[in-house]
Order: C-alpha cells, then sequence, then structure tokens
C-alpha cells in the first residue's frame, strides 16, 4: 500500500500567512462580504485550514480567487473556500452549530448569527453528517492509495458527529474511539508507531460510525420523533457522483452499497418532499419509488418535521445563489448537485 500527502511539520505562523493571503485576495473586491474561519488549528500539520467567503447576493464578477492561491494556501485548503452569500450569512449555524464557528471573524462586515438550539436541529445535523460520513470513509478505503492527511481529517470528522450523537442522546459510548483519535493527532510527529496506529483507527472509524446510525436510529423510533413502518424494504437512494443508499431494518455495507435504517429514509424523504426548490427535486429524483404515495410526513415528529422543512429550503437557497452566479465548488451542503 503507498501512502501520499503525509503530514509536514508546520507551525502556526504557517496558517496566519495563508489567512492573510486570502484576506489580501480579497480585499477590494466589491463581491467579499466578510472572511470567517470554521475551526480550530489544534495541531499544525495535521489541522487543515477551513475558509469561508460570505458574498454578496448577486456578484458582478466571475469569482475566480481559488485560480489565485499560492502552493501554500492551495495546500492547506485543499484548493478551496466554502461560499455563502450575504441573504443567508447570519444563519448558517441552521447546517453547523459549532460554537468555534462564530468566533474566527478575519475580514470585512461582521455578523451576529442566529441560533439553532433546538434538539431537532441537531437530530438533523446528525442524521445530515453520519452517512456521508460512511460513504467517504469507504471510497477513501478503496482507494488504490492512502492519502493520509485526507483521512486524518475524516476521522476527525467522524469524532466531532460522535461526540454530536453522544451530547444528544447521553450515552458516551464512542468517547474512548474519540481520545484515540485525538492522540493520534496531537502525537503524530513523535509517536513511531504512527502509521499503524492510524491503520486501526481508520478501520475502526467506519464500525464506530455504523454503530452510530444503528444508535441514533434507535434513539429517534424510541422517542417518537421518527415512527411506522418502512413498507418497501429495498428502497434506495443513488446521488449522482455522491453516495447510494439502501433502505431497510440493518445498518451494514452491503456489496459495497450503504444500507441505512427506516429513521435516515425517512429524514432524507422528508427532504426531497417538503420543498420545490433545486436540491429537493433532485432528492426526489433520486429515489427509486414515487414518494408522494407514501405520506412520508405522517411518521415524523411535527417539531422535527418543521425543523427538516427550513433546513431543506436553506439549502436550496444556497444552492439557487450558486446557480444564478455560476459556481462550482464551496457549497456548504450537498456540493453533489452544483
Amino acid at each position: 500500500m503507498k501512502y501520499i500527502n503525509l503530514p509536514k511539520k508546520l507551525n502556526q505562523e504557517f496558517y496566519q500567512k495563508c489567512r492573510i493571503e486570502l484576506v489580501n485576495l480579497c480585499q477590494g473586491n466589491p463581491d467579499v462580504v466578510s472572511i470567517y474561519e470554521i475551526g480550530t488549528v489544534l495541531y499544525p500539520g495535521i489541522s487543515d485550514l477551513d475558509l469561508m467567503l460570505c458574498l454578496k447576493n448577486k456578484l458582478n464578477n466571475d469569482l475566480n480567487i481559488e485560480e489565485q492561491f499560492s502552493q501554500e494556501l492551495n495546500y492547506i485548503t485543499s484548493g478551496h473556500v466554502l461560499k455563502i452569500n450575504e441573504e443567508n450569512f447570519r444563519d448558517m449555524c441552521i447546517i453547523d452549530d459549532r460554537p468555534d464557528l462564530k468566533s474566527k471573524y478575519l475580514y470585512g462586515r461582521k455578523f451576529q448569527f442566529s441560533n439553532f438550539d433546538d434538539k431537532t436541529f441537531e437530530i438533523c445535523r446528525i442524521l445530515d453528517w453520519l452517512p456521508v460520513l460512511v460513504f467517504t470513509l469507504l471510497r477513501s478505503r478503496n482507494s488504490s492509495q492512502v492519502d493520509v492527511i485526507k483521512k486524518l481529517l475524516i476521522m476527525s470528522s467522524v469524532v466531532i458527529s460522535l461526540d454530536k450523537v453522544s451530547k444528544l442522546t447521553g450515552n458516551f459510548q464512542f468517547c474512548e474511539f474519540g481520545k484515540k483519535v485525538y492522540n493520534l493527532r496531537s502525537t503524530w510527529f513523535s509517536n513511531k508507531n504512527r502509521i499503524q496506529d492510524f491503520d486501526i483507527l481508520f478501520v475502526e472509524s467506519v464500525v464506530q460510525v455504523l454503530k452510530a446510525i444503528k444508535f441514533i436510529d434507535e434513539y429517534l423510533i424510541k422517542n417518537r420523533y421518527i415512527f411506522g413502518d418502512l413498507g418497501k424494504v429495498g428502497t434506495f437512494l443513488k446521488i449522482p457522483r455522491g453516495p447510494e443508499f439502501v433502505f431497510g431494518d440493518e445498518t451494514e455495507i452491503e456489496k459495497g452499497r450503504i444500507r441505512l435504517p427506516k429513521s435516515f429514509f425517512f429524514f432524507l424523504a422528508s427532504q426531497a418532499v417538503s420543498s420545490n426548490g433545486f436540491i429537493s427535486n433532485h432528492l426526489k429524483n433520486s429515489f427509486d419509488i414515487e414518494l408522494t404515495d407514501l405520506d412520508i410526513n405522517d411518521h415524523i415528529d411535527d417539531k422535527l418535521k418543521k425543523t427538516i422543512k427550513k433546513r431543506i429550503e436553506y439549502c436550496n437557497s444556497l444552492a439557487d445563489f450558486f446557480r444564478a452566479n455560476n459556481l462550482k465548488t464551496g457549497l456548504f451542503k450537498y456540493g453533489w448537485f452544483i
């Protein structure tokens, strides 16, 4: 097995230089309203740099900022930044509510972010990310080369999602795995067994996410957030350039496809039928059955149903902004469809 893109020893000054570079690239650009940073650089050389641009609702010019990135900025950002329009920017915590998101102002107009603290928003964030993480883990696992940095970042995202499951449910069975991942990241450059530990924990990541999917499904059904029978076992969702999910009673990897339990079917199907926007319609067309015949929302708690609708309408609005301004990369959610 060939290991590529191994971590390099970097310092905080390297990251600060990259932040300053992006600010300098954007200064004077009338389409850029603000720049924010998502997350925290805890482990230089392991951590990436997640940067987000707040843009005018209607761009005056083609946005080609990423084409101007230096080799250093391109490396540490994986060649792209997230983009949200001014109208939707203050509500971006509807998708991701990490506290560190709100404090990393870098340039331009400062925003007061809206809070979406109800438990149903956290449920949606978990149902959003867990299946995507399984898909990403499997795609990375099946690659002929091992991209070490990429896999370390995926494992970090796994720990964040598992932590959300623990805090939501009060069950902390996933904490020990999180400690192992954080220890691997924090001791990478001094750990002589790092590659061996890395390989073991990556395999364990898949196991932990599948376990979390089953656990959150049981939690939602037990607490009546989702209720009723799936009906047609074997129903599947195939997203172009994205994952393919089969729905049933078990959580497993089946012939290269990911089998998800019924709560995930209702969540994804509800997004498809709760709005007529660009993303919703693509989701609807990605199922193998006619969803309007199934009374999807009759099986979902009223408050959760309203939250799902609010979130998918937000995603539809972001997609409309991207399409109207011919943007191709950096969509906060459901970038497969752009």
